[in-house]
């Protein structure tokens, strides 16, 4: 008896998802007529949202130093084949106020690397810039290269990382523009963005 009505609920599933898989309805559902309209576009209400219009070309704006000699911020928009062909220089010649390089003892307590540096906000990699004081502010080497020593683009809370991958969708998708901006946070005095 256990047998047959163990037969019988498994039939009587299979049954009813067989017959509710076989079972269709068609959705009735008015078409939409989708009117499309001219924007005249404004270039003010652009710049006042802090937003670069589109040109279809490389464009690139810094803000100005504000007061206490900070980098305010910077915007880009650009093609994978704007991005700068020649190699960076290695050696950069401005210190952005803030900027101190103190040398510290990590991990085991005998490696030794430089605690903070010189970064862009704008990757040279996108800019082509390499010493300009409105694209460069202090920070840490782990926030800059994602390492104490070296660089680790896998390291989701530096920068590397998302330059990187923002430079890999460029790559893909060649035709494409990138619009991309950084503004550093700063509160009241600081020297140094959080």
């Amino acid at each position: 008896m256990k047998k047959l009505l163990s037969f019988s609920i498994a039939l009587l599933s299979i049954t009813t998802l067989v017959a509710c898989s076989g079972h269709k309805t068609e959705s009735k559902v008015p078409e939409e007529k989708i009117e499309q309209k001219q924007i005249k576009f404004d270039e003010k209400l652009f710049k006042e949202a802090g937003l670069l219009p589109f040109k279809n070309e490389k464009q690139l704006e810094l803000g100005e130093l504000d007061s206490k000699s900070r980098a305010t911020g910077a915007h880009i928009q650009l093609k994978d084949s704007d991005e700068p062909t020649e190699k960076r220089e290695s050696k950069l010649t401005y210190d952005p106020v803030g900027w101190h390089n103190y040398k510290f003892f990590y991990g085991d307590g005998k490696k030794e690397a430089w605690l903070m540096s010189r970064g862009h906000l704008i990757g040279y990699q996108f800019s082509g810039l390499n010493d300009e004081k409105r694209n460069l502010v202090p920070m840490t080497n782990w926030l800059n290269a994602g390492n104490y020593s070296g660089t680790d683009d896998q390291n989701q809370s530096s920068m590397l990382y998302y330059e990187n991958r923002l430079d890999s969708w460029l790559a893909n998708h060649p035709n494409y523009y990138l619009d991309y901006k950084v503004t550093p946070i700063y509160q009241k005095d600081e020297l140094i963005p959080r």
